[in-house]
C-alpha cells in the first residue's frame, strides 16, 4: 500500500492539517478511520493514507467524517422512525400522566399570589439556573404580556427575571460567590410583600435557596416549582408544586406547562376584570 500525505497549514499554530483529496476516491474503501487527541489516520486500499498529528478539536473530528463519507460514498445512517415514534410515544403519555397530577388548587393560590402583588405594584422576581432560568425568563414575559393587554394596572407590572440581568449575575458571582448571584440583588431591591418565583427541578440549588432565605429575610413571599417533594426549596416556600418524576425533561415540562397556565388564568381574570365580570 502507498503512502501519500497532504497537508495544508493551520492558521492558528502552523500545525499541518489534512486536506480532502480533490481527485475523486469514491472507489476507495476505508479499512480504519482511528481519531486521537494527538493523531488522525485515514488508512485506505488503493489510494494510501492521509495523516496528521493535529486532530484535537470537533473540527478535526467533522472533517473526518466527511472524508469518510465521501470515501465510502455514504452518510451516516438516519434515525430509525418507529424508534422514534416509540420514545415519543412514551413520553407524551408519562408528560399528560404528570400533568393530571397537578393540584388545581395550588395553581389556583399561585395565580392569586400574582394578582395580589401585581395589583398591589409589588415586585416580582424570578430566578432559576440553566433550563430552569429559561422558564422563569419565559415565566416574566408572559406575566408581563398578560397584564399589558388585559388588566387595567399594565402599568404597575413589575416583573424581573434576574438570570436575565448577566452582567449583574455575573459580577455577583465574581465579587461575591455564585450562591449569592441572586441573594445580594434581592437584598438591594425586595422590599416587604414583594414575591419571588423560585425553579429549581433538584430544588438543592445553592444560589436559589439563599434567594429564598434572603426574601424570607425581607418580608417576602416565595412560589416554588421545584421536583421532588422533599426538597428544600419545598419546604421554604410559601406555594410549591412538586413534580416528583425522576427525568428533569419531564419535570421542565411541567414547570412549563404551569407557567403557562398561570399566565393564562392571569389574562382570564384580567379580562373579567376589564368587561365588569362578563364572561
Amino acid at each position: 500500500m502507498s503512502t501519500v500525505s497532504m497537508f495544508r497549514p493551520c492558521s492558528s499554530c502552523a500545525t499541518a492539517r489534512p486536506m480532502v483529496p480533490a481527485a475523486p476516491v469514491t472507489a476507495t474503501r476505508i479499512s480504519r478511520l482511528h481519531i486521537s487527541v494527538k493523531e488522525a489516520v485515514f488508512e485506505c486500499h488503493g489510494s494510501g493514507m492521509i495523516t496528521t498529528p493535529h486532530a484535537s478539536s470537533i473540527q478535526d473530528g467533522v472533517q473526518a467524517g466527511r472524508i469518510q463519507s465521501m470515501l465510502v460514498g455514504t452518510e451516516p445512517p438516519g434515525p430509525d422512525l418507529p424508534h422514534v415514534m416509540r420514545v415519543t410515544s412514551r413520553r407524551r403519555s408519562e408528560f399528560v400522566e404528570l400533568i393530571q397530577e397537578v393540584n388545581l388548587e395550588t395553581l389556583g393560590s399561585i395565580v392569586s399570589e400574582l394578582w395580589v402583588a401585581l395589583h398591589e405594584g409589588r415586585n416580582i422576581f424570578t430566578v432559576g439556573n440553566g433550563g430552569s432560568a429559561a422558564t422563569a425568563s419565559h415565566l416574566a414575559t408572559d406575566i408581563r404580556s398578560a397584564v399589558s393587554t388585559d388588566c387595567t394596572f399594565a402599568d404597575q407590572a413589575k416583573v424581573w427575571p434576574l438570570a436575565d440581568l448577566v452582567s449583574l449575575t455575573t459580577a455577583t458571582s465574581n465579587d461575591y460567590s455564585y450562591e449569592d448571584s441572586f441573594a445580594v440583588p434581592l437584598r438591594q431591591s425586595l422590599s416587604r410583600g414583594d414575591l419571588l418565583i423560585a425553579i429549581s427541578v433538584s430544588g438543592e440549588s445553592p444560589n436559589v435557596l439563599r434567594a429564598v432565605r434572603e426574601t424570607r429575610t425581607r418580608g417576602g413571599r416565595v412560589v416554588a416549582l421545584t421536583g421532588r417533594p422533599t426538597a428544600r426549596l419545598a419546604a421554604d416556600a410559601d406555594v410549591v408544586v412538586a413534580v416528583d418524576h425522576d427525568d428533569y425533561g419531564h419535570v421542565e415540562d411541567v414547570h412549563q406547562w404551569v407557567c403557562h397556565a398561570i399566565a393564562a388564568n392571569l389574562r382570564s381574570v384580567g379580562h373579567l376584570a376589564l368587561n365588569g365580570g362578563a364572561r
